[in-house]
């Protein structure tokens, strides 16, 4: 998701030393990371519910199906191109 570094994670380390303070930055830390993952285990509920709302599932096999039924498609109209 994310792609950060050494450097930028040591930047991030400096500015919240700064704002914050070296006493309460466990305090903020853990903040941040409950809120991280409150919203992640909100949006896997969201997106769960419109997955089975809408039928993804359902929409994948036919498009799968769909893709396999052209390719055999297309094997049969090369073979018999090939039989002239």
């Amino acid at each position: 998701m994310f792609q950060i570094g050494f450097p930028e994670l040591l930047t991030l380390l400096v500015l919240a030393l700064l704002l914050v303070g070296p006493k309460r930055l466990p305090e903020v830390t853990k903040f941040f990371i409950q809120m991280g993952s409150k919203l992640r285990s909100q949006y896997e509920k969201i997106s769960n519910e419109i997955n089975n709302e809408i039928g993804t599932e359902e929409i994948k096999k036919d498009i799968f199906n769909d893709m396999k039924l052209q390719e055999l498609e297309l094997g049969n109209k090369e073979s018999e191109d090939e039989g002239k």
